[in-house]
């Protein structure tokens, strides 16, 4: 038996991921490059992705991205499946000229 409670299908995250502004970002070595997100920013968007931690104050929990992502994924193959779809439609009714 499973220990999660109130499990729910994640709906329109391709919206609230659209919203977010990736960044390139160095700390004290500019030759280490680091690729993330403003956390106020992310915060915004995702606030159950943020933990306090005790050395770096706020930071995301990447990891919780994850399954958002997939659901994107999943959200734009939706998307591409209607419109091939549609154009095999639209092909069927005016025969594309070559």
């Amino acid at each position: 038996m499973s220990g999660k409670k109130n499990k729910m299908i994640l709906v329109d995250e391709l919206i609230k991921v659209l919203n977010l502004v990736p960044l390139e970002y160095t700390y004290d070595d500019p030759e280490d490059v680091r690729y993330g997100f403003d956390v106020k920013d992310f915060k915004q968007v995702f606030p159950s992705l943020i933990y306090e931690d005790p050395d770096l104050g706020e930071t995301i929990k990447s990891d919780g991205l994850l399954p958002i992502l997939i659901r994107c994924i999943q959200e734009l193959n939706d998307d591409i499946e209607f419109l091939e779809s549609r154009l095999k439609v639209l092909e069927g009714e005016r025969p594309i000229l070559q």
